[in-house]
Formats: structure tokens, sequence, C-alpha cells
């Protein structure tokens, strides 16, 4: 695809948006947004109006142009000046002529707060909190679209990636087996010690070597065996289970087993381990598991992500703040 020519209707239009958290992923907004054509982000937002100021004077705003605001009228007369505007609130600029309103504050339920308010006060939502997407995400979608608007993952995130790829594959006829992603551990094999190395921590792997050729035993067999070698590591992260839940509802997908699949697998492993002699998906559409990686011989790869968790989430809170900058609720960064 030819970016220039998808984004060219931008030409003459500047689309106006802002940032709630500015943590690394809002301050990295604000100074990309500075330098993108047809796109404005002059209004920042944190936990007070002096932390988001500063936000904006670290990626060069003119510190005489940034205006705190702590009511909505004030800041309507700085957007009208043409300054730029620091909030401690949503609520002080959610009136403002926005068009989208980036929610990345990493606290699920500030996340949800804020949606519900730009939803409500006519705004698109780019929620870049997966941990708010994966436990509301389809309640904030249905009531945006109610609206005429849309909440939309991040894009160049995982979770997106995955949703990009899911939907190409069914545009172009393919049926999904299993849809998944690679997670944060890499483990390396050293077949002369019998241990594993993954980030930075060595364990001995009793057994793992005798589980390295599947030969024809069936796979979930070959799985649960390469996992019991395992067990002294972790196979599986928060992170990687509200990215997969986010997945799973926008794709409509639930997870195989309530335990939720990890397999470690060398990378050209993967398309038999789902489906071939007995494959944990057992052949079926519409199930999302995920793809890891086993790492014998001093080779490299990544380990598994599981599969999502069912789109009706009973728990509440289970994947909060992996990535949080701030706390509404108490006021701490983290």
């Amino acid at each position: 695809m030819n970016l220039i020519g998808h984004f060219s209707a931008r030409q003459g239009r500047t689309v106006q948006t802002a940032i709630i958290g500015t943590g690394g992923f809002g301050r990295s907004y604000l100074a990309q947004a500075r330098l993108v054509g047809g796109l404005a982000c002059r209004v920042a937002v944190d936990r007070d109006a002096g932390t988001a100021a500063a936000a904006l004077a670290s990626v060069g705003v003119d510190p005489a142009r940034i205006v705190p605001c702590t009511d909505a009228a004030a800041a309507r007369a700085a957007w009208d000046a043409g300054h730029w505007i620091a909030a401690g609130d949503l609520a002080v600029v959610a009136d403002l002529p926005l068009d989208v309103v980036l929610e990345a504050t990493g606290d699920p339920e500030a996340g949800a707060r804020h949606a519900q308010l730009a939803i409500e006060a006519g705004h698109h939502v780019v929620m870049v909190t997966k941990e708010t997407d994966s436990v509301v995400g389809p309640i904030l979608s249905r009531m945006a679209r109610d609206r005429g608007r849309v909440v939309a993952p991040v894009d160049g995130d995982q979770p997106s990636l995955l949703i990009g790829l899911a939907t190409w594959a069914q545009v172009i006829g393919l049926r999904i087996i299993a849809a998944g992603k690679s997670s944060e551990y890499d483990f390396v094999f050293d077949p002369a010690t019998g241990q594993v190395v993954s980030n930075g921590v060595t364990v001995a792997a009793p057994g793992l070597g005798d589980w390295l050729d599947p030969a024809d035993r069936p796979w979930p067999t070959v799985a649960a065996g390469r996992a019991r070698a395992l067990h002294a590591l972790p196979q599986r992260a928060v992170p990687d289970l509200c990215e997969l839940t986010l997945v799973a509802n926008a794709l409509g997908f639930v997870p195989d087993r309530a335990d939720l699949h990890a397999p470690i697998a060398r990378i050209p492993e993967v398309a038999d381990l789902m489906t071939d002699r007995g494959g944990l998906c057992r052949g079926r559409a519409g199930w999302t598991c995920s793809t890891a990686c086993a790492c014998p011989e001093r080779s490299v790869s990544r380990a598994a992500s599981s599969s999502p968790w069912p789109a009706t989430i009973p728990t509440r809170g289970t994947c909060c703040a992996t990535r949080a900058t701030w706390c509404p609720a108490t006021g701490a960064r983290r």
C-alpha cells in the first residue's frame, strides 16, 4: 500500500487530538505529532496540569505558549488563542473541538472513565491502554458505535498488528485455525549441560532434550512434556494475556482451554503443532491459541504467549497496570 496516497485526503485538513497520560508513549506522541502533516496535539492531560505542561515543554513547545487550565472556560480561551493546553482532568478539555482522544494512562479504571467522557463529548478514542481495552473494550466500542464514533487500539502495537494480520487472512478467504503472538520469554537451551537460559535466569531442564524431537508423538503430549521440563521458568506473561484478550474481543475468538495454551515450539513447528497429529486446537476454527518457541542447540527463539480469555470477563482488574504511568485514584506514579 502506498501510504502517501492512502493519506492524501488529509491535505488541507488537520485532525485535532488530545493525549491523556504523558509518560513514555504520551511524550513520544506529542513529539511526533509536531512533525506529521495534518495532525495536531495541543492538549495534554495528566494527573495534574503541571505534569502535563512539563511534558509539552519537554518536546519543544515554547513554555510561554503552554497554558495550565483548571476549568473549561480557561481551556476554551487558551484554545481560541492558539495556545497549548495542559490539564489535570479530561473533563476540563472534553468540550474542545477535538477529533480524537488518545488514552495512554495505563490505568484500567481511569482509561474506562476517560473513554466514556470522550465518547459522550463526541470524540473518537484511540485506546493505548490495553488494560482497559481487554476488560471493557467491547462495551466502549458499542457506546461509541451508538454515537457514530469509533474506539480503536493504537496501530503498531502487537494487538493491532495481530488483528490486522488475522482480518487480512479472513478477507482473502483463509480460515483461521489459531491466532497468537510471541511472548516475553526467550529460551536458550544448551544440550551439553541440559540447562536453559531465559531472560538472564539459568535453570536445569532435565528431560527437555527428549522432547525436542517430536517424532510421531501427538503434539499435545510433546507440548506437555516441554512445559514440564521448563516448569521452573515462567511461560505466560500478564501483558500477553491483556493483549490477546483485546484481540479476542476484536475478532470474536475464545480460548481453546481454560488454563490457556502456551506451547513451547520452534517456529517451523507452529502450524503442525496446532492441527497435525491431534494438534492443540484439534482443527477447530474460531479458537485462539498461542504460539511459542523451543530453543534448542543454543538458538534463541521467542516463547509463547497464551490465548485470550473469553470476551466476557468475569474478573475485574486482573490484567491491570502493567504499563501505568500514573494512578488517578492514589496519585502514585508507577
